[in-house]
């Protein structure tokens, strides 16, 4: 067992700093509604999200985007595809596009 174990540390390890990657990049993404753009994290986990050319603050929770005003919609981010969802109220997807990243 402890080999097995072994083979999967390193993927685990890779796993974490490639998250800590993406949290220095800045997304700019084009829905149906509207171009966003996606500010990196800071380091309470909170998101500034331009939306329509006004700034919005999101909080990121795991690969969510969760906004402070809940008139606003939610992100999902999948990472392994480097694309982002639009969500409906439900957490149903509306919406997927895949960005453009920027350090």
């Amino acid at each position: 067992m402890t080999p097995y174990l072994a083979a999967l540390l390193p993927s685990a390890l890779l796993l974490v700093s490639h998250a800590d990657t993406d949290r220095g990049v800045t997304y700019t993404c084009s829905f149906e509604e509207g171009v966003i753009v996606i500010d990196r994290p800071d380091a309470a986990g909170g998101v500034m999200v331009q939306i329509h050319g006004e700034a919005r603050r999101y909080v990121f929770d795991l690969q969510k985007l969760v906004p402070d005003d809940d008139r606003l919609p939610t992100y999902y981010f999948q990472a392994e595809l480097k694309r982002w969802k639009l969500l409906n109220k439900r957490g149903e997807t509306v919406e997927t596009t895949v960005c453009k990243a920027s350090l």
